[in-house]
């Protein structure tokens, strides 16, 4: 499948760029948000995401998924079409953006009629002990989420905050904005231990190499995997591309729980 990306740089004009992508799915998120707040999901990462869920997951029964951050659902827009029909969706978003919420609850009504899917959104902050309580008590009848997707604040404390919450009532965890490509900025802000560890998903994997961390894993252990998913596209200029390498990174969390 090929499309035509709209891509932003600093000046004028608006370029065309041919992106290849493996998933014939809907990606035109524009026509749910004309402009109204940013598109920020990478096309191409999202892609090759995708295209690993469904090898990875037995699709032919409903996919059990908790998104912490939905923000307008462009990333929701982009899973639950691939999710089998009659998946069971539950939301964690904060809110606080009433345009972006409009545009939620459009996606989602969407996805309930065009899928089959169950939506479960709870409003508030994913730290906020009723709101885990809630998240906990999905999905109905399964012991765990498939996959749990961390989106939501994307500080190191938050996210790791989400992760250690979260991590026990999920297969899979994933986790959004992975690369390094705000090391300086993480260092101002937490040091250079934490820079070097290069954001939520690197620090993750750092830790869990550590022998002495109860996370670790034997070095014979196999099941412990993980696996990530960023764009560096090479013929194109990242510095002012508006598809600029984010990443996502996804986690076994089956193996650290054992």
């Amino acid at each position: 499948m090929t499309m035509l990306v709209k891509l932003k740089t600093t000046g004028e004009p608006i370029i065309d760029v041919e992106v290849q992508c493996e998933n014939s799915i809907d990606w035109d998120f524009s026509k749910f948000n004309p402009g109204k707040v940013k598109n920020s999901q990478n096309i191409r990462e999202f892609d090759k995401w995708l295209s690993w869920i469904k090898n990875t997951f037995d699709m032919t029964r409903p996919f059990n998924y908790l998104e912490i951050g939905s923000y307008a659902g462009e990333s929701l827009y982009y899973l639950s079409q691939v999710f089998p029909r009659g998946s069971v969706i539950t939301l964690i978003d904060l809110g606080d953006n009433t345009v972006a919420r409009e545009i939620l609850l459009r996606v989602c009504k969407l996805i309930q009629i065009e899928y089959g899917h169950t939506i479960n959104l709870l409003s508030g902050y994913s730290n906020n002990e009723n709101i885990i309580r809630q998240a906990m008590a999905y999905p109905k009848g399964q012991a765990l989420y498939d996959m749990v997707f961390i989106d939501a604040n994307h500080d190191f404390g938050w996210a790791y905050e989400d992760f250690m919450h979260y991590k026990d009532k999920a297969s899979w965890v994933a986790f959004h904005d992975i690369s390094d490509f705000n090391i300086v900025k993480t260092t101002m802000k937490y040091g250079k231990e934490v820079a070097n560890a290069a954001h939520l998903w690197k620090a993750i994997t750092t830790v869990i190499n550590q022998k002495q961390h109860p996370y670790a894993a034997p070095p014979e252990d196999k099941n412990l995997n993980w696996d990530q998913f960023i764009d560096y596209d090479n013929n194109t200029d990242v510095g002012i591309m508006d598809l600029k390498p984010r990443g996502i990174g996804v986690l076994y969390s089956g193996a650290i729980n054992q």
